[in-house]
Formats: structure tokens, sequence, C-alpha cells
């Protein structure tokens, strides 16, 4: 997708630091925009088809006690996804028990994390997932700011070439009519 003939790039990764001692740990967060992965290794939950003997018709119960929980554990598969496959942003990050490949491994996060991280520095983590899959107002108006200065630096550039070039006559290009 193109905004004023300029790609729009994905949103940059969430960069968190944590302090220990005289160490400092940067964990990137990337944002995901594709999730045809996911859906290749956790399929969404249908819900059961019900006939209707007297009219005779068919519906979907997505009511059914058994599909709303195959829906809440999606759900949650698909939050742990989010959270490991945004940290694979951060070079050299090794997680314990967790397996991106192996769907089962992915309710660990958790545990693994807390072998490292206090219960408030897991919920910054898990902010800045949230952050990276979802900007807040500050974030996207630096994204545009930026975006938009470079498109006002290209325009300067081109203005400054189109000045050097009317100066080889030795009259500005504002003076040319």
């Amino acid at each position: 997708m193109k905004l004023k003939g300029q790609v729009i790039p994905a949103p940059a990764p969430v960069k968190i630091k944590f302090y220990r001692g005289k160490d400092v740990f940067e964990l990137n967060i990337a944002s995901i925009l594709d999730y045809t992965e996911f859906d290749k290794i956790v399929p969404l939950p249908k819900p059961p088809l019900v006939s209707k003997i007297s009219t005779g018709s068919q519906y979907q119960d997505y009511n059914d006690i058994r599909y709303r929980v195959k829906f809440e554990e999606y759900v949650q598969q698909k939050s742990n996804y989010a959270v490991i496959k945004g940290l694979q942003a951060t070079e050299g990050l090794e997680w314990g028990t967790v397996r991106i490949e192996e769907p089962d491994t992915w309710k660990n996060i958790q545990d693994d994390l807390r072998t490292c991280f206090t219960e408030g520095e897991i919920v910054d983590l898990m902010e800045g997932v949230r952050e990276a899959n979802n900007p807040t107002e500050a974030k996207q108006k630096e994204a545009f700011d930026s975006f938009f200065a470079t498109q006002e630096q290209e325009k300067g550039s081109l203005f400054q070439e189109g000045e050097q070039q009317g100066m080889q006559s030795g009259v500005p290009a504002s003076d040319l009519k």
C-alpha cells in the first residue's frame, strides 16, 4: 500500500530495556502484519452445525459451550503467538521451553518469562507487544511526522536542484519566468 506515492512501512519495532546492575538488556518487539503462519499452525475453530427439524434449516451454533472453549483457546494461542513472533525481532533471544513451531509449548510463556523478569516487567513487555501491534496515538504521530518530514526533505531537495540549475545561467530560478 502507498500513500502519496510512498510505500507505508510497517511500524518500527518497540524497544524495551531491562536493567540488571550495570547491564542493560534491550528486547525488540516487531509488529505482526501477517498471521498466515499462525493460521496454518492453529486453525480457527468452527461452531457446530445445528439442524432445526421444524424448518429443515441449519445454523452455526456460536453459543455451543465446546465451541466457545475452543474459541477462547484459539484467542489465547493467537496472543501467545504475537508475543513469541514479536520477540523474534530480538537478536539472540532464546526461550527456555517455548518453541514457535510447537503450539503446545506456547502456554509456557509466562513460566519462561518469570525465570528472569518481575511481574511488573512482564506487564511492561506485554504492553510493548500491544504497542507494536497497535501503536498509540503518540507513536502514530511520530511515524506520520517522520513520513511527512521525509516528503518535505524530498521536495526541498528537488527545489534546491532547480535553484542550482537556474543558477548555472547566472539567474536565480525564482527570477526565471
